[in-house]
């Protein structure tokens, strides 16, 4: 059986975007078919580099495999931490997410709902903490957790594991 081409559109033109528009670019299975990014001048450097033509610039959303992820309107921007070393990461990456599309037997880890699963469990966990006490699942109620664990946990310093921790952590 041949194997489909997927057609793809990459959103966000920063360092990751470009990591993710240049691996997909190097794998045969996909074609960059539109690029969008609300920086025109990174839009335009972009599209010359890739030879995309199909732009937008209204605005993008990116998940970080690292835990991390970021909302770029015109009205401004929100993220939460998380990192990827994409040199390495984004090619096998992109190409889980051709074996997913060409087989459901072989999801892709991203996948929203085993994110989702993550993220409900790391909730909990959270709620937990803070109430010093167990959590069923699956949640059954929004709440603010960070809120929750601000008023619950005392604050301290933070115990560094290495001397580069303190520049991020302040030691």
């Amino acid at each position: 059986m041949a194997k489909v081409k997927y057609r793809v559109v990459v959103a966000g033109l920063g360092k990751r975007g470009m990591h993710h528009a240049l691996a997909f670019q190097a794998n045969p299975r996909f074609e960059v078919v539109g690029l969008c990014d609300i920086d025109v001048g990174r839009l335009r450097e972009g599209s010359a580099r890739l030879g995309v033509t199909e732009t937008g610039a209204d605005g993008f959303a990116e998940v970080m495999t690292g835990g991390g992820w970021r909302a770029v309107t015109r009205q401004g921007a929100v993220s939460g931490g998380g990192s990827m070393n994409y040199d390495l990461d984004m090619p096998p990456y992109i190409q889980q997410i051709a074996d997913w599309l060409d087989d459901e037997a072989k999801p892709h880890p991203c996948r929203f709902e085993s994110a989702f699963r993550g993220f409900e469990i790391m909730m909990a966990m959270c709620r937990s903490a803070a109430a010093g006490g167990q959590v069923a699942l699956p949640l059954e109620s929004g709440a603010d957790e960070i809120a929750m664990l601000r008023a619950a946990v005392p604050q301290r310093k933070v115990l560094l594991g290495t001397a580069a921790s303190a520049k991020e952590y302040g030691g």
